[in-house]
């Protein structure tokens, strides 16, 4: 039997396959800096998921709720100010 067919999300022109990321990874691919990645865990923005067992060491945060903060920040071009 195959195994899972993975699903392209597709965040800021960045095309993800796996269903969680790693803090280190949103750090890597996005605007945002590692502590405001916890500042966003502890408002309950970001489900932290503890894959490995470690409370630091294997946080991973569910891909799809990484696209969705992009989605609700981003800014229509036509609200933009100079």
């Amino acid at each position: 039997m195959a195994g899972p067919v993975g699903i392209a999300i597709v965040i800021q022109g960045v095309t993800f396959t796996k269903p969680y990321l790693r803090v280190d990874e949103i750090v890597d691919y996005f605007p945002l800096g590692r502590s405001k990645v916890y500042e966003l865990i502890r408002d309950g923005v970001f489900t932290a998921h503890c894959t490995s067992g470690a409370r630091v060491k294997g946080i991973s945060i569910p891909t799809l709720e990484v696209k969705a903060y992009f989605e609700k920040i981003k800014v229509p071009a036509e609200k933009w100010q100079e």
